[in-house]
Order: C-alpha cells, then structure tokens, then sequence
C-alpha cells in the first residue's frame, strides 16, 4: 500500500545519494567490496512468493517422507528459507508474519523474529553470520544480531520486491516495485538508492555480480539494467518484449543470463554490452515463465539450466549456444540449485518434491519426498549436504544429500 513521507528514508538521501555520504562510501567500496564469488552468485530469482501453484491448494499425501528434519513452528504457508555458512541455523519467513532461527540439527527453534506486520517473504544471513535480515510485504526490513537475536536495526520502505546482501560487507539492498533499490551500510544505516527507469514499471528481480560492485535488476516491461553501485548510475541497458522473471550471473563476472514471462531466455554480455544469444524453445504466447535460471559453478561444464512452470527444465551448452537437455518434470519449477560439488541441479517442484539431475547425461538421480503442498522455496548448504525447502502445507524440511556425493 502507499506509505506516507515518514515512513521512507530521507528524501534528501534519494535525490542526492552522494552528498554528504561520499567519504564513508568511497572508503567502503574501494576497501570492503572486493571480488568474491559466494557460490551461488547472488542471485535473487523468486520473485512470485507463494506463486508457485495453479491455484489448488488442496493438500496430499507423499509416498514417504526423506526429510531428515522437519520444522512445524509457522502455521501459515512458509514463504522463504536460508541457512548460516556451516548449515547449523536456518532462518525461515511465513505468512503468519514471523520468522524464526532454528537449529538444523533437530528443528529446534533458537529465537522467534517479532514485530513484522505482513508476510515475511524474505529472511537471509549475512556475509560472515553475525547479522540476519528479514523483510515483508509491507516493506518492514528488520536486521538482528544473530548471536542475541537482538533487533538492532529497522526500515520502512515501499511495498518490498526482493533483498540480498553483499557477498563481502554488511551492506543490504532492498527492491521496492517502484521506488527503487534502496542499500544501506550496517550497522550505520548509511543509505544510497539505485533509481528506477521509470517509476510505472516494476523492478521484477534482480542480484549483485560477483565483483560486488554492480547489480543487475530486471523491469516488468522486459528491461536489464546493470548499475554500478559506487555511482548510483546505470552502465549497461538492454530490452526484451517480455517481463524479466528470473537472472543469473556467471562466475566470469560478465555474462549474465535474463529468463521472461514468455518463457524465453537471453544471453548478455555486460562490458561492452552486448546480447550474445537468445534462447526461443519455450517462447510461446502462453507465458510459460521461466522461473528460476542457473550458470554452472565450474568453468569446465560451460552450461545453463533453466526451469520453468510448465514444469520443463532445459540445459543450454554454452560453448555450443544449443539445447544439450529438455527434461520434463511433469510439474512447475519453483527454483533450482546447482551443486559446485557434485555438479548435481536439485529442482523444487509444484508438486511438493525435490528432484536431483546430473546435467552431464539429463539422468534423475532422486527424489526427495515429504512436502504434502506446493514448495516456494529451496536452497542448499554451502557444503552442499543438505537442502532446505520451504512449503505451502506450513512446514520447512531438511533433507541430508550426502547419498548423492558421487
């Protein structure tokens, strides 16, 4: 809903990000933001929280269950999960407007997150696992010591569209649909804003690069802007015929890879910009919507692999520019996770399941079952030994991997 003037940073911040800010952000991006890769890239994909359905949320029952762990503590669908570095906490949001820290070893709950008003919708860790920041639809971001669970940091924006931190500082960007990317410096709350193109179109998604000194966001009308962050400037624009769903970044710092509503797929190149190639197999009139999109971690196997909620997930041969896999998951892709160790892509499915593709040979090495509802998020540990999921039917599991370690 529209918030009144007290209820957004200082407008003088806005319209003059650099003015009295510039000592403290020349010393923090020319020291702190140095080039780190975090393993996934930054990416923010999933930008239709709850979405992921056909609208049935009627619940069944699964063969059998393979969570190691399961956490029932939300009595609401559960929106979003994340796990600290070593995989020993999750944090997890609901749309009962809470979100909770739990320990991965059992489910049980180390601190309740109070005082959002609206579905928690976003909730991850910082860069060394000593902050944790949690946000709603209504636009209420709130930053908590991890080790206290301590509040010691709060924001009112515009209504909130997606949120991540810097891979190497405590520096958090948040996306409104039209106002722009607010990020601030933390603990301080220093803040500078990534302006919008324009103000009528949604800012969809977006993510950071792996040198940390840009971001990528993707626009409702089928724009990619890359931002350098320093300036507050755009330094590369490109344009599509459909809205920007899902990004990727490659670890090469460049590429980076646009899925739309219509289900096509391109290929940019971000210095000199430049579109290297686009990817028309799904492209319908349909909107099949590529919704969540992945570059291999390893430099050796030079794929792509996107997942769309026709429940198609296809792999790209870069070097090639050709469809090396179409594999059909018979239900919508909600988001995928590449594994850097074993190379493996673990899928969430609509149909409350996991399931596990080497990309190599497009074989399905697993199925990880438990949910008994849609799954809205995923993600995998940094070891890549477990994966969380997060569910409509109220519940996040956890579910150990180490069988597929091969």
């Amino acid at each position: 809903m529209p918030l009144s003037d007290t209820d957004t940073p200082p407008r003088q911040e806005m319209d003059d990000p650099l003015s009295d800010m510039e000592d403290e952000f020349e010393e923090l991006y020319e020291e702190d933001l140095e080039m780190v890769d975090d393993g996934n890239n930054g990416a923010i994909e999933d930008n239709d929280e709850g979405m992921g359905s056909d609208g049935d949320s009627s619940e069944f029952i699964p063969e059998r269950d393979d969570a190691a762990v399961v956490f029932s503590n939300h009595t609401e669908p559960v929106f979003c999960g994340n796990f600290n570095k070593a995989a020993t906490l999750a944090v997890t949001g609901s749309q009962d407007d809470k979100a909770f820290i739990w320990d991965t070893s059992n489910g049980n709950v180390i601190s309740e997150l109070k005082n959002h008003k609206d579905s928690v919708v976003a909730a991850e860790f910082n860069y060394d696992d000593t902050l944790l920041a949690t946000a709603d639809l209504g636009g209420t971001i709130q930053v908590w010591n991890v080790t206290s669970s301590e509040l010691i940091w709060s924001e009112k924006i515009e209504e909130f569209r997606w949120m991540k931190w810097h891979s190497a500082s405590s520096v958090l960007l948040c996306a409104t649909p039209h106002e722009g990317t607010y990020f601030w410096k933390l603990p301080e709350g220093i803040c500078k804003v990534l302006p919008h193109h324009d103000p009528a179109v949604a800012n969809d998604c977006g993510l950071l690069m792996p040198d940390g000194l840009r971001a990528a966001q993707g626009y409702s009308d089928g724009t990619l802007k890359v931002f350098d962050l320093k300036a507050c400037a755009a330094i590369a624009s490109f344009t599509a015929d459909s809205a920007a769903n899902c990004l990727t970044a490659h670890p090469d710092n460049n590429l980076v890879a646009v899925g739309y509503a219509n289900g096509q797929v391109m290929l940019y190149k971000t210095n000199p910009a430049k579109l290297v190639t686009e990817f028309n197999e799904e492209r319908t009139d349909n909107l099949p919507y590529a919704e969540s999109i992945r570059f291999s971690p390893d430099a050796n196997l030079p794929y792509l692999v996107v997942g769309f909620l026709t429940g198609c997930i296809n792999v790209w041969d870069l070097s090639k520019q050709t469809l090396r896999h179409r594999l059909n998951a018979t239900y919508g892709v909600v988001q995928l996770c590449w594994d850097k160790h074993t190379l493996n892509i673990f899928g969430g499915l609509c149909d409350g399941s996991v399931i596990a593709i080497d990309p190599r040979d497009g074989t399905k090495k697993a199925q990880l079952l438990g949910h008994k509802n849609n799954i809205l998020d995923m993600t995998l540990s940094t070891d890549g030994s477990k994966v969380l999921t997060t569910s409509e039917d109220k519940t996040a599991r956890i579910f150990h991997i180490q069988s597929l370690q091969n």
